[in-house]
């Protein structure tokens, strides 16, 4: 396993008012890292849970810097400003991500266009490398375990856009010398998540006691708590010290765990009764996959990364869920 990279990196991470790139944020720089966070926005423009997710990143220490990615002029000045060791690129258009309404072209321009001026810049103050976070949705529909390696078949716009980025982003690292890893993140879970997404609101109705109507939730997905993708994320900066200039690793649980499986877990957790979900109300949605989940076998053998199974970590997400709504009511 490469040795660690040092504790005082200047760190570049954009798309720091999201879910996984909040905590990204915190985590490198509560490990010590002058971190800098880019958003697309004023950051008074920003409410609800990205307010919250900013204000925690803020408190954590993290340089907020407004910038339209998409502007090459502009991206190029505060790079060459920061001289950034490590480059997170973890902005990505995902508006109507699932969705025929997802707007192709301006994906390109965020997750694909942006890369060339990425890589110039980085190189240009001599950066020791980039990673980048992909999507499971690269892989399209599979019923086993999806490797690295395999032939990706994208079955939406929003998962095209993220292969072509990954693609390109390997064409760049060859072509600027810079060493890259991708990492191709599942559904990751917990602290900072949307309050408007299935267990967010599940839980919040159960804990008032009140039934929730649910699709049959037959549905395997691969679920990883967000401390463990953190710990991933930390483990591929490690690894830019390896001699391997472009690299693929899933961070992702490798189990398949039911939905339904899930919530009934959390209910227990909770103390609640089950009866309150009503599985089998709504169908589910069209086209969507009955199963997908990864393999982590290569990170586990070159990173060294073993996640624990989310149903560990249920109860620490839970509270953490109750505890935030909790927050942003009071």
């Amino acid at each position: 396993m490469p040795k660690e990279i040092g504790d005082k990196e200047v760190i570049l991470i954009s798309g720091v008012s999201s879910f996984v790139g909040a905590n990204l944020a915190i985590h490198f720089s509560n490990k010590g890292h002058s971190v800098y966070g880019l958003i697309s926005q004023n950051l008074l423009s920003y409410g609800g849970v990205r307010q919250l997710r900013l204000d925690r990143v803020v408190s954590s220490g993290v340089k907020l810097e407004t910038l339209d990615i998409t502007d090459p002029d502009k991206l190029g000045r505060l790079i060459r400003g920061i001289k950034p060791s490590i480059c997170f690129q973890h902005a990505a258009w995902t508006e109507h991500a699932n969705s025929s309404n997802f707007d192709i072209q301006r994906a390109m321009l965020v997750n694909v266009v942006s890369l060339e001026p990425i890589y110039k810049e980085l190189k240009g103050c001599g950066a020791k490398g980039v990673i980048i976070t992909g999507s499971n949705a690269e892989y399209g529909d599979n019923e086993d375990a999806c490797l690295e390696n395999d032939i990706c078949i994208p079955t939406t716009p929003y998962g095209l856009s993220k292969l072509v980025a990954t693609l390109r982003s390997c064409q760049l690292a060859e072509q600027f010398n810079l060493p890259t890893r991708v990492a191709r993140v599942y559904n990751p879970i917990g602290e900072l998540d949307n309050p408007k997404k299935l267990l967010p609101t599940v839980i919040e109705s159960l804990k008032q006691n009140k039934a929730v109507d649910l699709s049959p939730c037959d549905q395997k997905r691969d679920f990883i708590f967000i401390k463990d993708l953190l710990n991933g994320f930390q483990l591929l900066l490690n690894d830019l010290n390896r001699k391997a200039t472009f690299e693929i690793f899933n961070l992702c649980s490798g189990e398949a765990i039911s939905i339904k499986e899930i919530l009934i877990n959390v209910a227990d957790v909770m103390g609640k009764n089950k009866s309150l979900l009503n599985f089998g109300v709504h169908p589910m949605r069209d086209g969507e996959p009955q199963i997908s989940f990864g393999s982590n076998k290569k990170a586990s053998e070159l990173l060294g990364w073993n996640p624990a199974s989310i149903n560990e970590k249920l109860e620490i997400i839970v509270n953490g869920i109750i505890n935030e709504k909790t927050l942003r009511d009071s």
